[in-house]
């Protein structure tokens, strides 16, 4: 197995060793180790490897049971850590306000056999105040895509939103908590459509319309934002027919019209209210062998005494629908069919329940949209906006909760068919910790072990261990600082320059590779791989000539937002001492030497950089290792080196 490696300078000998933080750290677990299910095996030609699950340290670990006699290396690789499983839940909530023109925002959401999945929510790009969206799956329309037509929900690789015309003009929007979530209870809840987004399909993917014999006499279907009883909107329902007439409302049930199975339900609940009181209608509801004419139906008045200028809700049993096969309804219907015959009707949220309690709730956060754009890595462009067509910018503002995202933009055309977006090229982000961590034990021969990191650039790093697969069956701690990675193999960007640094936005793929040291056959136990994480880092040195450094912020993000545009190096000293700051490459260049100066013991001492290489330009995103040198009055000397990330 060949080997492309970058030469490290001496002070970055590769070495293990445990780094002890103070302050804010904790250890994020990347895989449990509890299954092999999702690590893939690799073999050289001659070599052999079979993976199995054993008790671990804590619960399971993987074990490989290798012979690498014949052949040189074997190797277990995870490739999905790039993307996102949402599988748990039946739909995404965010939360967003806006300031600004009328547009549209769209939701859309990319697997990773390219299908895109989207859902519009129309005409509210510009509320006032933060706003709760939640939006099913089943809701969502395939836009395009090479993959098979279905949204595969256990692997997600990119999210966006986008700004659609529809006044056109300017504005801004601010999304803010992203999540997983539960909106259905099988038996207990089912909503079949609160009108929410603006526009159908209703919430479990049905179209809706209106409907009149020959269709000429069909209402006006409207989405009310001055009458929602609960969101955004409520259906508004305007008729007038003549009589012996008829004029009404439809929801299918499914997006292809199939029946679907309620039999585990007990009521049909909606709000419902009129502009003059005294409006009459009835709700049929339609399964799959019923023909027109022959629906089940019922009258709203045996329900409620009259529909009134306030909402009511009405509840009416399933039961009472005559005839009704349950486990296969097609659809919903509301018609006018008596006087008076002209009015208008307001309906929201109507939905099907039953006994029990429901689970709807939050599953998991998928982001925060606490960092700032450049670090989370969400991204914004528009439709030709390198032509002047459109114009966008990214800012971190107060959130509904904690902070937000915040896309201004302009449609300078006013073109109807123009855009703008936000997304986020989905990878497992560590930007914000600073080494691996993994549990290990091993038997047989003493051969290498290597841990290799890839991002979705195809970028490769590396650190070899030498010599340590047999530990005669011990649990050992293996830590690597990234620091200690060096170039395996480049990747590359996708304007086609080659990528020769680690994006820990964006880690796509994790391997473990046992390479010949003295070859022969083993086994080699892998458990709790974990990221340590590192919000500020912080030193303390005890009697050290350099006491004490604390790292906040850290990576930066220098786009000249006034968040996070520099590092800050903070730092304490126990005697006078002369202070240069250096900054590495991980080949070990150096990019920016600073002289600090001479400076006092006892005080806190800052040197700033702003992410410029010696010639003042800014350096590439990616991970640098910094040197704060210290050298007192008696020429004794002391160092602190660490990690540091720049991304924008």
């Amino acid at each position: 197995m060949q080997i492309v490696r970058k030469t490290v300078k001496n002070w970055l000998t590769i070495s293990l060793f445990l780094i002890f933080l103070t302050g804010l750290s904790f250890a994020e677990v990347l895989d449990s180790m509890d299954s092999s299910t999702n690590w893939l095996v690799q073999t050289d030609n001659g070599a052999s490897l079979s993976t199995s699950t054993v008790t671990g340290l804590t619960g399971d670990a993987v074990q490989l049971d290798y012979d690498i006699n014949s052949g040189e290396w074997v190797a277990i690789k995870r490739e999905d850590f790039a993307n996102v499983d949402i599988s748990s839940g039946d739909a995404i909530r965010f939360y967003h306000k806006g300031t600004g023109d009328s547009n549209h925002i769209k939701f859309q959401i990319t697997d990773t056999d390219g299908d895109v999945f989207e859902r519009k929510l129309a005409n509210l790009s510009n509320i006032s105040t933060w706003t709760q969206s939640i939006l099913t799956f089943d809701s969502l329309s395939h836009w395009e895509g090479t993959g098979n037509g279905t949204l595969d929900r256990e692997n997600i690789s990119k999210i966006g939103f986008a700004i659609n015309v529809s006044e056109g003009g300017s504005g801004k929007v601010a999304i803010d908590r992203f999540e997983s979530y539960q909106l259905n209870t099988p038996s207990v809840s089912l909503l079949l459509d609160n009108f929410n987004c603006g526009t159908p399909p209703n919430d479990l993917g049905g179209n809706a319309g209106a409907m009149s014999p020959g269709g000429n006499y069909d209402p006006s279907i409207t989405y009310d934002s001055g009458n929602a009883k609960e969101g955004v909107y409520a259906l508004s329902i305007t008729y007038d027919f003549p009589s012996g007439q008829w004029s009404g409302y439809w929801s299918f049930m499914r997006s292809d019209e199939s029946g679907y199975d309620l039999s585990g339900y007990q009521n049909l609940k909606f709000w419902v209210k009129g502009t003059t009181g005294g409006e009459k209608f009835k709700v049929e509801i339609a399964d799959t062998g019923d023909t027109l004419g022959t629906e089940p139906e019922v009258q709203v008045t045996s329900y409620i005494a009259s529909v009134t200028t306030a909402y009511q809700q009405v509840t009416i049993p399933l039961a009472d629908f005559t005839g009704l096969d349950t486990s296969a309804v097609r659809q919903v219907n509301i018609v006018f069919d008596q006087t008076p015959r002209a009015g208008k009707v307001y309906i929201d949220n109507i939905r099907f329940t039953g006994p029990g309690s429901s689970s709807e709730g939050s599953i998991s956060v998928l982001d925060k949209m606490d960092e700032p754009a450049p670090i989370s890595g969400w991204e914004n462009y528009g439709a030709d906006e390198d032509k002047g067509v459109t114009t966008t910018s990214l800012d971190s503002i107060s959130g509904q909760d904690g902070r937000a995202l915040q896309l201004t933009y302009s449609f300078n055309r006013g073109d109807i068919d123009d855009w703008v977006v936000i997304e986020r090229d989905w990878g497992r982000n560590i930007a914000g910790s600073d080494s691996f961590r993994f549990k290990y034990k091993g038997t047989g021969r003493a051969n290498n072990l290597e841990l290799r990191v890839m991002d979705k650039n195809g970028t490769v790093f590396s650190k070899k261990i030498y010599d340590v697969t047999n530990t005669e069956g011990e649990w050992k701690t293996a830590t690597i600082p990234y620091e200690e990675l060096f170039l395996l193999t480049s990747g590359t960007y996708s304007n086609g320059d080659i990528a020769e640094e680690l994006d820990l936005t964006k880690i796509e793929a994790i391997f473990f590779v046992v390479s010949k040291g003295d070859g022969g056959s083993g086994t080699l136990t892998i458990d709790e791989l974990e990221v340590l994480e590192v919000d500020d880092f912080r030193k303390g040195r005890g009697d050290a000539l350099i006491r004490s450094i604390v790292v906040p912020d850290n990576p930066i993000s220098p786009n000249n937002d006034g968040i996070k545009d520099r590092a800050s190096f903070k730092f304490t000293l126990a005697r006078y001492a002369n202070i240069t700051l250096k900054i590495y490459d991980l080949a070990g260049n150096l990019v920016r030497k600073i002289d600090g100066g001479e400076k006092e013991p006892d005080v806190e001492h800052t040197i700033y950089w702003y992410a410029r290489d010696n010639s003042e330009n800014l350096v590439r995103n990616g991970l640098y290792l910094y040197l704060l040198e210290a050298e007192d009055l008696d020429k004794k000397t002391d160092q602190v080196k660490h990690v540091i990330g720049v991304i924008r």
